[in-house]
């Protein structure tokens, strides 16, 4: 299969599609296996994952997965 105007085989569009959905897959995983967060944060954040697909695993990956509760020790 080739796209004729844009040049794009089967190969790109597979890496195209297949790294996105490994990576929510992924961050899904994390999601629920994350010992910081309720249950409630946890069904929040798969809602905005699945609402928001790759843009809601991104939020998470860079606000969500950090556990809010680490007291230092100065």
């Amino acid at each position: 299969m080739n796209l004729l105007f844009f040049n794009v085989g089967s190969f790109e569009i597979l890496f195209v599609l297949l790294v996105p959905i490994i990576f929510l897959i992924s961050i899904i995983y994390h999601v629920v296996n994350n010992k910081n967060l309720t249950y409630n944060q946890k069904l929040l954040w798969v809602i905005v994952m699945l609402v928001g697909n790759i843009f809601g695993a991104l939020i998470y990956w860079i606000w969500g997965r950090k556990p809010k509760n680490i007291e230092h020790s100065y």
